[in-house]
């Protein structure tokens, strides 16, 4: 979206060349091995500048945008050096604990637009939508840094414990997901109807790994549900996905006796459960 306003005065394959440029070259950049590098420190966005952007200490927040050139920040005022006066914590202000990766994009525009639903006015309506995310009323344009909640340490990252088994089996079924995701969205042929279905299965696939990832009590309804449609797909369009497999069978193989033995997995598993009562 961002975006869209150079299409107007740049040709798409230069901005395409760009663009692509642009992500390679922040590739070596996100790392904690590479320390201070000097002069190019004045002028390139280095590991040292980068890792400040991606800091949720206070004063890293709304820090060095900048994707190849750090001169940016430095003429626009959103540059801040990297210190060594505290341990460095990466990732969000407010760190999401949940693996939903539907809910960990949309969650910030629900923060925003809670916010916006209870501003007393259009001035401060408009501020919430046009300044920076941690933005109050009589505050400066990025929020103020002294209102952030401090770093407690030691850093925890949020992770569930849902066990060496099941990890495999959420790892396994991604992999073959996205395989066929990537098959199936290089396929030129692919009428625009079809993509879309393989867009919304990879996302449903996604939500479900993220409900067991989060240990939620209706996983396993999720997963059965996509074991479920999994298996009719398969058992539909069994010839097509050897064709678009290259002839591969040893894929479409293993994938289908994943799909059918988590479906018989789950099944019992349902069985088991109702026999309970």
């Amino acid at each position: 979206m961002f975006y869209l306003p150079f299409s107007l005065i740049i040709s798409p394959s230069i901005f395409l060349v760009h663009a692509h440029l642009n992500t390679i070259y922040q590739f070596w950049i996100h790392t904690e091995i590479v320390d201070n590098l000097g002069f190019f420190e004045l002028i390139l966005n280095t590991p040292s500048h980068h890792r400040v952007h991606h800091g949720r200490n206070p004063y890293c927040i709304d820090k060095n945008y900048a994707g190849v050139l750090i001169i940016w920040d430095r003429l626009f005022g959103t540059f801040q050096h990297e210190t060594n006066d505290e341990q460095l914590a990466y990732g969000l202000v407010h760190p999401l604990r949940t693996w939903d990766p539907i809910f960990a994009q949309i969650f910030n525009y629900r923060y925003i637009f809670r916010k916006f639903k209870k501003a007393g006015s259009w001035s401060e309506r408009f501020g919430i939508l046009f300044k920076g995310p941690g933005w109050v009323k009589g505050s400066p344009r990025l929020g103020d840094r002294d209102a952030l909640p401090p770093v407690k340490y030691p850093i925890k990252k949020f992770n569930v414990d849902i066990g060496f088994l099941m990890n495999v089996y959420v790892g396994l079924h991604f992999s073959f997901a996205l395989i066929m995701f990537s098959v199936l969205s290089n396929i030129k042929q692919t009428e625009p109807f079809y993509i879309s279905i393989s867009i919304g299965y990879m996302l449903f696939c996604l939500t479900c790994f993220g409900k067991i990832m989060d240990k939620k009590s209706n996983s396993y309804v999720y997963e059965f549900i996509r074991i479920v449609l999994s298996a009719v797909g398969i058992y539909f369009c069994a010839d097509f996905l050897q064709q678009v497999l290259y002839g591969s069978s040893i894929i479409f193989i293993a994938y289908s006796s994943l799909v059918y033995l988590s479906l018989a997995g789950l099944t019992f598993h349902f069985i088991r459960k109702i026999m309970r009562f």
